[in-house]
Order: structure tokens, then sequence, then C-alpha cells
């Protein structure tokens, strides 16, 4: 007989589809005793397990995270202070393509720290240590973010000083605050540096407040009342300029005239600004006594060689940004009558006074300094080497003071306790220095002579 294929096949269909099922139920009955017992007891417990690995990654994690925390960097930094060998390390940071003379001042100050050694106590326990300087570059922006980076994770070090700018400055600032560096700038003249009362930081150079108010009390004084300001288009120049035009001036003391100019890398390459003499020109029309320049280094050369090739041989009035004795041959030496205000009496003699009048003698600090510095390096020091010397003594004479390198001990000692420190200097409650005298001093031939003294 034929079969039927439309009823067989269902029920091939059918037949198979039982054997499947039969097969797939045979496992579970296969561990239905003891072995299945565990399965259920493992898959009872392996959640518990998972929770516990993750709170113990994340102890772990936490852990790690606090190693590479401020706090962490502040307690190893203290630690490490007090429990260190007779070294002191403090870090140097400086433009050293600009030039070398804020080292060999900070080098001669370590030097004569060094004959006798600073006297530590820690753990009732007394030694002599030493200071030793480590260099970093500041050069620019790139080597400038590198070198506080690099200071901030170096845990050893228990200071800095320097900084060229107070562009360098002040970013390194935050960056030493937060992870336990004290930090004394030597350069940095805006007022954001210490406006935020770091605890860390502090500036041993008046802001640029206290510069243009020696310069235009100068003015004033020696009847220069017509004033003309020239200033660069950079954070140096603008800064200058809104300080000295923002805090009033005195009766019979006005701003003629203002203008600024460029400041690329064009011009300082090429010393090309030959452009600005149209600027100059225009500044020409008015009646005024003198010049004041918010310009530094080679900028402010090229300025004063360009002034005084158009026939402008008024006084030209400038701050720190071009205290620098250099800038007698960058500006082809035409910088004569250039008056700068500055902490650094340079001659180191005496104030030059007008006929008749007793010249009066120059703090004994700067004097001394003077003759050191030339018996030691065989040229004279000027500005950055003082600083440089300046902010070594201060250091030294606030961890003698404090019997201790730690940094949070030496800061407090540098902002409560250093009326009888070096130089008597005092920092005010932003940790700016309170009581450094600014002088006014001009170029005559190549060489800074004081000539008012504050």
């Amino acid at each position: 007989m034929e079969r039927n294929p439309g009823h067989s096949g269902p029920r091939r269909i059918a037949e198979c589809k039982n054997r499947r099922d039969r097969q797939r139920r045979q496992p579970i009955a296969h561990y239905s005793g003891r072995a299945g017992r565990a399965i259920r007891m493992s898959k009872k417990y392996i959640g518990p397990f998972v929770v516990l690995v993750a709170i113990i990654l994340i102890i772990l994690k936490s852990i790690y995270s606090y190693y590479l925390t401020y706090d962490y960097s502040l307690r190893r930094r203290a630690e490490i202070t007090r429990q260190s060998d007779n070294d002191i390390n403090v870090a140097v940071v400086w433009n050293f393509l600009h030039e070398k003379s804020f080292l060999d001042g900070a080098r001669l100050a370590v030097n004569e720290t060094n004959r006798d050694g600073i006297k530590l106590v820690s753990d009732q326990k007394t030694r002599i240590a030493r200071l030793v300087l480590h260099e970093y570059d500041d050069s620019t922006d790139d080597d400038a973010r590198d070198t506080w980076l690099s200071i901030s994770a170096t845990r050893n070090i228990a200071a800095v000083i320097g900084h060229s700018s107070s562009a360098s400055a002040i970013p390194a600032s935050i960056s030493y605050e937060y992870n336990g560096v004290l930090f004394i700038s030597a350069l940095a003249t805006d007022t954001a540096l210490t406006a935020h009362r770091f605890k860390y930081t502090f500036s041993i150079n008046p802001t640029d407040r206290f510069y243009a108010d020696r310069l235009i009390d100068y003015a004033k004084t020696h009847q220069l009342y017509k004033l003309i300001i020239l200033f660069t288009q950079d954070d140096y120049g603008m800064d200058f300029y809104t300080t000295l035009t923002g805090g009033g001036l005195p009766g019979g003391v006005e701003v003629i005239a203002s203008r600024s100019f460029l400041a690329t890398e064009e011009d300082k390459r090429a010393g090309d600004i030959d452009s600005k003499a149209g600027l100059i020109y225009q500044l020409m029309q008015h009646d005024f006594d003198a010049v004041v320049l918010g310009a530094r280094g080679q900028l402010g050369a090229q300025m004063i060689e360009l002034l005084r090739s158009m026939g402008i041989n008024k006084p030209i009035l400038s701050s720190e940004g071009l205290d620098d004795a250099t800038v007698w041959e960058m500006s082809h030496q035409t910088a004569n009558k250039l008056y700068v205000a500055s902490v650094f009496p340079e001659d180191g003699g005496t104030v030059q006074k007008p006929a008749g009048e007793p010249e009066k003698p120059i703090p004994s600090s700067p004097r001394l300094f003077i003759d050191k510095f030339k018996q030691s390096y065989g040229y004279a020091p000027g500005y950055f080497a003082f600083q440089g010397y300046e902010a070594i003594k201060v250091l030294a004479s606030a961890i003698q003071s404090a019997a201790s390198a730690e940094p949070i001990k030496v800061a407090a000692t540098l902002q409560y306790g250093n009326k009888n420190g070096y130089n008597h200097y005092v920092f005010d409650q932003n940790s700016l220095i309170a009581n450094k005298k600014i002088v006014v001093k001009e170029m005559i031939n190549g060489k800074f002579k004081t000539v008012d003294l504050e």
C-alpha cells in the first residue's frame, strides 16, 4: 500500500521534537543530586564575591588617587624635609637664554650660607645643613610649564626662587601652593601673584603700583609735569600702562598723550621698528617734558634708539623692565637720560645730588654685595644678580630662624616672625615685601648712577 506523505511527515517531525525535549531534560536530571546543590550554592555566593572584589578595587583606586592628590603631596614633602639628610634642596628658575647673573647672585648667597651651614632641629636632634641649588629654565612658555610641573612632582625640593616674569611666576605659584613648595618670587611685579594670599608664595619685589608711584613722584619732584606714555602691546606693557594711569596722578602731573606699539617676534629678532616712526612723529606734535616707557629689554632699547634718532632727547622714565645695563649696547649707546625705578642702587657708592648738597650714603647691604660679587665673578652685578642674591638670603635666614626646612614652618616665619631676619624685611598680609626701598637711577654712558633715594 502506498504511504501518504502528507500524514507520515508530521509524525516524524513530532517524534524528533519529543526526542530533543527529552535530551534537554536529561542534564537537569543528571545534576539533580549533590552536584546540583553545589552549583546552586556557588550561584548563591558569586554575587557577594563580585561585590567584595569591587569594594577592594575601589579602595585600591582611592589609595592610588590619594597618592596623586595635593594633600598627599603636602604631607609627603613635609615629611621628607623633616627627615632628610643635611641637604636642603632649592630650585632656582630663570631664563638662562637671556642672562646668567641671577644665578650667579644666588650662588654667591649659597656659598656664604654654606660656610657656616644652617642649624636645623628635628626630633630634639640638631644637625648642620647646607643649601643645594637645582637649576630649571623658563625661557619659553613650554619650558616654564614643564619646570613648575617637574618641581611640584619632585618632593625633596623644599623651596623655589626666581621665575623671570609675572607670566611665568603666577601660574607656577598655583602649582607650588597645592603641592606645598615654598616660593620666593624675585622678579614678578603683577599684583595677581600675591592677591590670592597663598600660604607658600612670597614676593621680594614691589608691585607695579609701587614702581609707578615712584616714577610719578620723581617726575613731580623734578618738574616733569607733562608726560607722554609709550607701552608695548603685551602683558607687561598693558599692566604698566593701566597701573600708571589707574591710580590717579598728583596735582600738576598730567598725561598729554599715550600710544601702544606692537611687540612682535619680528621686532625682537630684527630690531625693525621703523614702522613706528609715524607714531613717534604724531607724539612730537605735543608739548611734553618726558616720555614714560613701558617696555622690557630689547624692545625697550629699540624704542629708545628710535626716539633719539628722531630728535627726542628729553628724559625717558621707565621701571624695572629696563633696569639692565645691557640696554646701553642694545640701544646702540643712545640710552643716556634714561631713568629707571629700581630696588637696586647699582653704583654702590653715594647718591648723586645737585651741586652744593651733601651726598647721601647708600645702605651697606647693596654696597657690600657689589664688592663681594665683583670679587667672585669679575664683573659688576645688576638688578637681576641682586634679586637672586636677596632671594637666597631671605630664604636662608627664615630657615635658620625656624630651625627647620619644612615649607609651612618657613612660610610662617616669613609671614609672622621675620622682623629680625635678613635686612629686617617684613611681608604684608598678602606676603608681598613691605619695606624694600625703591630708588631712581640714571643711565650715564652705559652705567647706572643712583640719583634719588626713596
